[in-house]
């Protein structure tokens, strides 16, 4: 299930605090540069996370896909194949 909920949004409130202060001269600009940082590798580490799952769920999709279609395949491979002879019992001789 996707996630609608904002990524690393600690790190974005603190981003759009300091670019609302840009204007302030005394805004700390290593602050604000320190902030966007933080914000990128949050967001790095979230994207990274997201595709690891992303990846084993596939996996595990593409493994349930080749048994479904390994078993179709046995099934369909039974179907076409010529039906097998059934054995005649063979009389049996009787000692005299």
């Amino acid at each position: 299930m996707v996630s609608v909920a904002p990524v690393c949004a600690h790190c974005n409130q603190a981003v759009i605090e300091c670019y609302a202060r840009a204007d302030d001269p005394r805004a700390h600009h290593l602050h604000c540069a320190d902030a966007v940082g933080a914000f990128a590798s949050c967001v790095k580490a979230a994207a990274a996370q997201r595709l690891r799952a992303r990846t084993q769920r596939d996996a595990r999709e593409h493994a349930r896909r080749e048994r479904h279609v390994a078993h179709a395949r046995e099934h369909a491979l039974r179907d076409l194949a010529p039906p097998q002879p059934q054995p005649q019992p063979q009389p049996q001789e009787v000692p005299a």
